[in-house]
């Protein structure tokens, strides 16, 4: 699951594991040459995951056929976003932050530079573990919260992203 095409058959994409998971390297293939680069390196002192469900596939999103990455990171003590330069693996901005974590990109807006996303810890009084769904701009700003109703959100976008369905329980 740490491999997988990208969008127009070009590039394969992969996770690198450092042995003891203290290094998480995003790397790209050239489908017709061969060639491989890495675009960037994240290192912990501690285990690092790609994704917080463990088994899933990473939670990265490669943009605009490889020029920008949005990359999941626990660097501040929480599950957030960083926008990367995808051809010279430097952190553009974090898009997110705060005492909460990030679970899933669930569809990304490109035109429009929007990020959609579920997360849980940042409602008050709401059990944490709760997923809402979310949308910011890439730039990190004006996060809204979509779903507000003090439940369990089940997100399903319409794969133009035009429209998503959202199934909650408590």
């Amino acid at each position: 699951k740490e491999v997988w095409w990208g969008n127009k058959s070009q590039h394969i994409y992969f996770i690198h594991r450092e042995r003891g998971d203290k290094e998480l390297r995003l790397c790209e293939i050239d489908a017709n040459t061969g060639k491989t680069r890495m675009i960037l390196n994240e290192r912990g002192s501690t285990h690092i995951e790609p994704n917080l469900s463990l088994g899933n596939r990473p939670n990265v999103r490669i943009l605009e056929g490889g020029s920008e990455v949005i990359w999941l990171s626990q660097r501040d003590g929480y599950a957030h976003r960083y926008l990367y330069d995808g051809k010279k693996g430097i952190c553009k901005n974090q898009i997110t932050s705060g005492n909460w974590v990030i679970r899933d990109v669930l569809y990304i807006d490109e035109i429009n530079k929007l990020i959609y996303f579920t997360a849980g810890g940042r409602e008050k009084d709401c059990n944490p573990y709760y997923h809402y769904l979310y949308r910011i701009n890439i730039n990190g700003k004006k996060l809204k919260l979509l779903t507000p109703e003090d439940a369990d959100h089940n997100v399903t976008f319409s794969p133009i992203g035009n429209y998503f369905i959202d199934t909650y329980s408590r």
